[in-house]
């Protein structure tokens, strides 16, 4: 499994990385502004904490091989679709303020930090079940993509 918001030194590489996104920061790619990227990132973090309900649509990306390929092996590509409720301008929760936003985030990666032995955690709206372990590796995996579309 590769990194995760799980790991003390992976927490703290997104972590600084995370500091260093600002309101003026410019996408490299995509159409999110880095305010947007902000409560986009925030939104699966509420689903796994069980704060943000989001029904589950059985797909190829929730079925073995593809599952533990795009978890464990193939980075997300850019300009990837993402589920509707994620969607800015769509579902996705909507920005209101750039500190605060920003700080709801990092308190939503805080909390996240006690599912680490639960076992009974809410369905991922794409992937389905998955161990704390598992969201924790997409939660790395999401941020990181996202900062890289910053140049982060």
């Amino acid at each position: 499994m590769g990194k995760s918001i799980l790991n003390e030194s992976d927490l703290r590489e997104i972590l600084a990385r995370l500091e260093n996104l600002t309101p003026e920061t410019k996408q490299k790619w995509g159409k999110m502004s880095a305010h947007e990227t902000i409560v986009h990132l925030s939104d699966p973090m509420r689903v796994a904490l069980g704060t943000r309900p989001v029904a589950f649509r059985k797909s190829i990306l929730s079925m073995w091989p593809m599952k533990t390929l795009m978890l464990n092996y193939l980075p997300f590509p850019k300009n990837a679709p993402t589920a509707r409720e994620f969607v800015q301008g769509d579902r996705g929760t909507k920005p209101v303020d750039f500190a605060a936003d920003m700080k709801e985030l990092l308190k939503n990666i805080e909390q996240f930090q006690t599912l680490k032995d639960k076992d009974d955690l809410p369905l991922n709206p794409v992937f389905g079940k998955l161990t704390a372990g598992q969201w924790a590796s997409l939660q790395w995996k999401q941020i990181d993509h996202h900062l890289k579309q910053f140049g982060l």
